[in-house]
């Protein structure tokens, strides 16, 4: 359960194992294309992501706020 000005909220049930596998798929299409790998910061957040602690908003928000950062 999340918190949320002081609400709480529980984010919906996700498919990890299509997540997993929407994630490996691009990677292999990043290999493909001689992209570099994610990050380990990205790779982290992607982690998060597949267990359904954030949603795909949230990791671009927090992508972004890092990229900034630099």
């Amino acid at each position: 359960m999340r918190m949320r000005n002081a609400v709480a909220t529980t984010l919906p049930k996700v498919d990890t194992a299509a997540r997993r596998a929407a994630l490996e798929a691009a990677a292999r299409s990043c290999d493909i294309e001689q992209l570099p790998p994610p990050s380990p910061f990205a790779q982290a957040l992607y982690e998060r992501w597949i267990s359904g602690e954030l949603d795909s908003d949230q990791v671009c928000r927090e992508l972004v706020a890092h990229h900034q950062q630099r």
